[in-house]
């Protein structure tokens, strides 16, 4: 079953590292995960030898600010994701690991909308909202989205004076991780950003 693989990042770094133009951190970037880069190019072949880019020519497109390959879309979200371990600190995911996305939207969306947060903060935002940087939604997985700092800090209200409605363990267990990614992009200034695969 997939699962949220959450980021604490600045989005700025993110957002300044695309069309940058920067090789040196491109290549330290690609040097600290060479195998992974491997693992993706024999994993893909067939998707590759079809015209997708390799994980690590998605890295140049988003250091350069081309995305080259629309309609090859999934390469882009996994360079994002590893983009977001090098500019950010992924978060502990105990009860988010193996979670359904629509025993997410069943269960959480209205406490959300409970506390206030409907307009803020859905599901949908971190399961399929907008990516932080201006590359194409993926047909498959990963899906996920970001949250801002100013987003981040308008749910972390919320969730604090809020009171928990009667919901089973595990909800609330899923609503712990989320506040612990929350307080934690919150102390660093950072935003959030999800990836659900």
């Amino acid at each position: 079953m997939p699962g949220i693989v959450p980021y604490a990042v600045r989005l700025e770094s993110l957002r300044s590292f695309f069309g940058s133009k920067n090789v040196p951190e491109l290549e330290k970037i690609k040097s600290m995960n060479k195998q992974y880069l491997a693992d993706y190019q024999n994993d893909q072949a067939s998707a590759i030898a079809a015209g997708a880019p390799s994980l690590g020519h998605a890295l140049d497109h988003l250091c350069v600010g081309e995305i080259r390959k629309p309609d090859h879309p999934t390469p882009y979200a996994w360079a994002l994701e590893l983009l977001c371990a090098h500019f950010g600190q992924k978060q502990a995911n105990r009860f988010t690991e193996s979670v359904d996305d629509h025993w997410l939207v069943r269960h959480l969306d209205p406490v959300f909308k409970g506390w206030g947060l409907g307009t803020v903060l859905s599901t949908a935002t971190f399961l399929r909202g907008q990516w932080p940087l201006p590359i194409p939604a993926p047909r498959g997985l990963p899906t996920g989205g970001a949250l801002t700092s100013d987003e981040i800090e308008h749910a972390l209200m919320a969730m604090k004076n809020g009171a928990v409605p009667k919901v089973d363990q595990q909800v609330i267990s899923v609503l712990g991780d989320l506040r612990g990614w929350f307080e934690s992009a919150s102390a660093s200034s950072s935003g959030l950003v999800c990836f659900y695969y």
